[in-house]
């Protein structure tokens, strides 16, 4: 089976993307405390963010949050997640109307 160069890197991405994520997560799939101390978009250690999984869970948990902190979890999580931060502003754009 012969491999071009682009499928090799593809290869070689995905399984750096899998190593990053198994360093932030736990064999359960939680994130550890060192990647919520490092992420961490509120306070110490609160709505980490570091790929898509934890920005769509962030923008789901956001109303846990003071308005100020909202947007901040909302612009971070766009990196991650554009579709679902764009979701989110609109929802918050019919709230304050």
């Amino acid at each position: 089976m012969k491999l071009t160069k682009q499928q090799l890197k593809q290869i070689i991405k995905e399984e750096l993307v899998a190593l990053l994520d198994e360093e932030n997560r736990t064999a359960k799939g939680n994130i550890t405390q060192d990647a919520r101390e490092k992420y961490a978009t509120v306070g110490k250690d609160k709505f980490p963010i570091f790929d898509k999984k934890s920005a769509e869970a962030a923008i789901d948990l956001r109303g846990h949050a003071s308005a100020a902190d909202q947007k901040k979890i909302i612009n971070k999580a766009a990196k991650y997640a554009p579709e679902a931060a764009k979701k989110a502003r609109e929802a918050e754009k019919k709230e304050r109307e």
